[in-house]
């Protein structure tokens, strides 16, 4: 086997084992859990807002000015963004349609987060891979980057997953096997190169608007359910703070 691809897929094992930082939960206490998963709620809701405006989508368009023999526009972009958007409105949609009648069911926001986190992996398995391909440094710088940009926003899914219904051992199994995504997508860059040319310009904006719409239809209004007069500006604050980490991670990646 190839060391770059090695060296690749070693990466995006390092990467999706950053998806077990919610494992801290499982010594929590039921109350503890009660207590902290409406922060962790606040905090993906402003990860996944910046992770969309302030990575996935500009990031595209960059693509989009870099390689203009590929025929897109801005339009394209917004486009995908709408798309994604809709596609889990409608999975939303159908989950809340199948499970309305079964109250043990996981809430549909739980598939929803698995799978839109699931895109985002692949697209950073892929560009890791072309990363390594490109140069080792290269490589590893990017992986770096990915292992950053993950840790708030794995915390923030794993409280989702949680408040979702399912059990915290589930919960940690399933996230990392969404991560494990991103292995698919290190093999993806090695085989098929063409493909990392247009991939992540498709799929970014997808995720982003899959990203956006499970922040106003489901993490807002459970925040609400949790917030009062006391804590509502706090739990506002948490959310800043998520998007904050990711214009603070952009401005660091910029800086390399």
């Amino acid at each position: 086997m190839n060391m770059l691809l090695i060296y690749g897929v070693l990466a995006a094992v390092a990467v999706s084992l950053v998806s077990l930082v919610g494992a801290f939960f499982l010594s929590a206490t039921q109350k503890s859990t009660e207590r902290l998963t409406p922060i962790f709620l606040s905090l993906a809701a402003g990860t996944m807002v910046g992770n969309a405006v302030l990575h996935l989508i500009p990031e595209s368009i960059e693509h989009i000015l870099e390689h203009q023999e590929l025929g897109f526009d801005l339009h394209f972009i917004a486009g995908l963004v709408v798309l994604g958007f809709f596609i889990f409105f409608a999975i939303d949609l159908f989950l809340h349609s199948v499970g309305k009648h079964d109250t043990h069911l996981v809430k549909p926001v739980g598939y929803m987060v698995l799978i839109g986190d699931a895109i985002e992996n692949l697209t950073d398995g892929l560009i890791i891979g072309a990363a390594f391909l490109l140069d080792p440094a290269v490589g590893l710088a990017t992986t770096l980057a990915v292992l950053l940009h993950e840790i708030p926003i794995e915390l923030g899914d794993f409280a989702v997953l949680v408040h979702s219904g399912m059990s915290k051992k589930r919960a940690v199994v399933m996230n990392l096997l969404s991560g494990l995504v991103s292995v698919v997508g290190v093999f993806l860059a090695y085989f098929f190169g063409s493909m990392v040319e247009t991939f992540p310009l498709i799929m970014g904006p997808v995720a982003a608007g899959a990203f956006l719409y499970m922040v106003g239809s489901s993490l807002v209004p459970s925040i609400r359910q949790h917030s009062d007069l006391k804590n509502s500006f706090f739990h506002l604050f948490i959310a800043l703070l998520g998007t904050a980490l990711m214009a603070a991670l952009l401005l660091l990646e910029h800086s390399h």
